[in-house]
């Protein structure tokens, strides 16, 4: 079922896709399409911010409706990031 619904999902799109879905419980991958193709990853940073942000609301701490305004203050450059990534790799 997860198979056909997200092979029809990148029948109807026409953007590179490249997507790999693993059971982390006993490392099965479950689907895998173009998953030796490498892209850029400036977005790719999104993906364990979302992780955290699901973790957290289905914890009840952060509401997900609720609009929250990021401080120019709390900001910082993507190359910060990378670094900090790096250090604890």
């Amino acid at each position: 079922m997860l198979k056909n619904e997200l092979t029809e999902i990148i029948k109807q799109h026409k953007e590179d896709i490249g997507i790999l879905v693993k059971d982390l419980s006993n490392n099965e991958i479950l689907f895998n399409y173009n998953e030796e193709k490498i892209y850029p990853s400036a977005s790719i940073i999104k993906v364990p911010i979302m992780i955290e942000a699901v973790s957290k609301a289905d914890t009840l701490e952060i509401p997900l409706l609720e609009q929250v305004k990021i401080e120019d203050s709390n900001k910082v450059a993507f190359e910060d990031v990378k670094k900090a990534l790096n250090k604890t790799i």
